[in-house]
């Protein structure tokens, strides 16, 4: 799921580099990568339009695996700054995503090509505000007047949905830029998932932009952009630097059956409170309980009455191309006699887990079909993986995204819940047991746009109030 997150936050940010030739991309003062733009006048459909390309390079670790990826993206617009068309490319581990975007009337045609698979295509409602190609210009051209607002939209090609974001003219401030002070006009702009300061001259140039994590962007000369070594200390890994600590620290979180913990910093009025975790306001704080469903083996409805409970969630969705004839050939293989729910999730996981092999290195959201051939991946493959066997099963499912603690702190993570028939359960097929751990804090659940939208939990402190083991 960092992945997710450090992808969503520089494809934000690179969106504000209108103004500069190169960046420098830094997580908590080591630098890992740049952003390249550029901006060119060419006809498009017999039109004069302008060509924004930016060019944005991550190279980082995650779970100690080199990470390497690229982001190209171009956006067309019209004399009235109106997006025309939007294209990204994606590559990362020898994989590569292209997402194509057609702006026609009040809908928007996407088209997203994942590693030679079967197109996927999609038709989006334009929202009702106007979708910006750079967020700060609304700003820019006001005068940068203090208190000055603007609310409008920024396609996200990750969850392939439109983010409303709101960006405010908070007034002169000062910050740092690599060490120095500085000063400027801060821009604070913000969406369901993050909160970025942009600092800018009062002429609108771009001095910095501060994001998640100890995330920076800075312009930098061309030399400083492309030298990999420049200002650079060691390859930062990801999982780590955004990983939140939990005080006393937990220990064996796989064996936990129940999880009492006190959050502060962070507003959890979003995330869901169920049966697998219930949430309670105490002043500033948040109190979680967690306390996951189980369901003995045997046990819940069969998988055709649970299907007609549910049914929007057996469908197929981005990257879930739930019942085709790949998946029905496998579901038929792993599932067999089996008629429970319950026992043909559990048939999947034990599948899946066994199957699944680690790549760390892949930094591209992928389609269930692409992870069907090659069977590696992260906490978010084996969830779209997951959610697609489950499906064709007949067996409704969502995805889950959060966090966990396997032993120490909390990592970002993503994992599957499906429907028995009085209740959603939780399944983690990065881990061995069927039942899911009291570790599991749930963020976001849903369709792939729901799940993985969610807001970080920067600046958060977790405190164990209380535990209790299998």
């Amino acid at each position: 799921m960092v992945r997710s997150i450090v992808l969503a936050s520089f494809l934000f940010l690179s969106s504000l580099s209108r103004a500069q030739e190169y960046l420098g991309l830094y997580l908590q003062g080591s630098k890992i990568g740049y952003a390249s733009y550029e901006t060119v006048s060419e006809e498009l459909d017999g039109r004069k339009v302008a060509r924004s390309n930016s060019y944005t390079v991550m190279e980082t670790k995650l779970l100690g695996t080199a990470m390497r990826m690229t982001v190209e993206s171009s956006t067309w617009t019209g004399p009235d700054a109106k997006p025309i068309r939007m294209r990204f490319v994606s590559a990362s581990a020898g994989r590569t995503q292209t997402v194509k975007v057609e702006f026609k009337g009040a809908k928007a045609a996407v088209e997203i090509a994942n590693q030679g698979q079967e197109k996927i295509r999609r038709t989006l409602d334009l929202p009702n505000g106007s979708v910006v190609d750079d967020p700060l210009r609304p700003l820019v051209e006001n005068g940068l007047i203090p208190g000055g607002e603007a609310t409008f939209y920024v396609f996200d090609p990750v969850a392939i949905t439109f983010q409303k974001t709101e960006a405010k003219v908070v007034g002169p401030a000062g910050t740092k830029v690599l060490g120095q002070d500085a000063n400027g006009v801060l821009v604070r702009l913000k969406d369901r998932r993050v909160t970025l300061n942009a600092f800018l001259t009062s002429k609108g140039d771009l001095i910095k932009v501060d994001g998640p994590f100890g995330i920076e962007m800075v312009p930098v000369s061309k030399e400083v952009a492309l030298d990999p070594a420049k200002n650079a200390t060691e390859i930062p890994d990801l999982a780590l630097r955004t990983s939140i600590p939990a005080e006393p620290p937990l220990r064996d979180g796989s064996r936990l059956s129940k999880l009492h913990l006190r959050l502060k910093g962070v507003d959890l009025a979003g995330a869901p409170s169920d049966a697998h975790q219930t949430l309670r306001r105490e002043g500033e704080a948040w109190e979680m309980r967690i306390h996951p469903v189980s369901t003995p083996s045997g046990s819940g409805k069969s998988i055709k009455e649970v299907g007609q409970e549910q049914k929007e969630w057996l469908a197929s969705d981005i990257y879930i191309p739930a019942g085709n004839e790949a998946f029905k050939r496998l579901v038929k293989e792993i599932v067999g006699n089996r008629t429970k729910a319950r026992d043909a999730a559990e048939a999947i996981h034990i599948y899946v887990h066994r199957r699944m092999a680690t790549n760390a290195g892949i930094g591209v959201l992928r389609d269930a079909s692409e992870i069907l051939q090659t069977w590696e991946g992260v906490c978010r493959d084996h969830a779209v993986l997951m959610t697609t066997l489950l499906r064709t099963a007949g067996v409704p499912t969502r995805l889950v995204s959060g966090l966990v603690s396997w032993d120490g702190p909390f990592f970002y993570h993503a994992w599957v819940e499906f429907w028995d028939g009085s209740q959603w359960v939780g399944v983690d097929s990065t881990a061995p047991d069927f039942m899911l751990s009291a570790s599991h804090l749930k963020l976001g659940q849903g369709t792939v746009e729901q799940a993985f939208t969610f807001s970080f939990l920067e600046g958060v402190k977790i405190e164990v109030l209380s535990s209790a083991r299998r």
